[in-house]
């Protein structure tokens, strides 16, 4: 799952994207949520109160409502796939039905995110970029050579096969470390658009930050730099 949609609450789609495992998710989702606000947002004590109560519901909402969408949505694949096998058009066509089941699901934080970005500060504001920026900076520390590089790809892969098809063999893993040898994913290019979304965001004046937002909720992409849109295809088909 790439960085995408949620940007001021950025937080949002890291829950979603860093944690594989469904019950820490719902368990502990809402906290993770408020502590991750903090950290990039460097919210105030009203601040926090204020984010408490739609936090609670957003991940209600999304154990109640989206998880069982998920688990559905992966039977009728895996269905698919003993049935009629693996194609490029079958693959295309499952992407299609992942993303519009997610897109729901991620839509579900644009109220918070405009809530969000109403009583932010400036201050508020450009601590929330230098701290996208040193987190990429340390992602990118954690690559700096070859083996750090592979053990960082295999993990990015690892996540999605634990939960989906369970542990792989031995030939399986060596196929995975050729794999992540060979298409290194491209996480400086990612840095480098996500910076450049943080800073346009910045820039917009107040009265406009909103339209800003529905653009960046109903189309990300268009934001992102042509390099690594790119890069990501590619790597994403690989």
């Amino acid at each position: 799952m790439n960085w995408r949609k949620t940007l001021f609450l950025l937080l949002g789609f890291l829950a979603a994207s860093a944690c594989s495992r469904l019950d820490w998710a719902v368990r502990f989702a809402d906290l993770y949520l408020l502590h991750e606000a903090d950290r990039f947002i460097d919210l105030t004590s009203d601040q926090k109160k204020e984010l408490k109560g739609p936090v609670q519901k957003l991940i209600k909402d999304i154990r109640e409502q989206d998880f069982p969408k998920f688990a559905d949505l992966i039977e009728s694949i895996a269905g698919d796939l003993q049935q009629k096998g693996y194609s490029p058009a079958n693959y295309d066509r499952w992407t299609l039905q992942t993303h519009a089941t997610l897109d729901k699901s991620i839509d579900r934080f644009k109220p918070m995110t405009l809530q969000a970005a109403r009583f932010a500060s400036k201050d508020q504001e450009l601590h929330f970029a230098k701290t996208i920026r040193e987190a990429g900076e340390d992602s990118l520390r954690d690559i700096d050579t070859p083996k750090k590089s592979l053990k960082i790809n295999r993990q990015r892969i690892l996540k999605w096969t634990d939960d989906l098809i369970g542990n792989l063999t031995t030939a399986q893993n060596q196929d995975l470390d050729e794999f992540a040898s060979q298409h290194p994913f491209p996480l400086d290019l990612q840095m480098k658009s996500r910076n450049k979304i943080v800073q346009e965001f910045i820039a917009v004046p107040g009265p406009t930050k909103e339209s800003w937002l529905d653009r960046f909720f109903d189309d990300n992409e268009s934001l992102q730099t042509p390099e690594y849109k790119q890069a990501r295809k590619a790597w994403v088909e690989e």
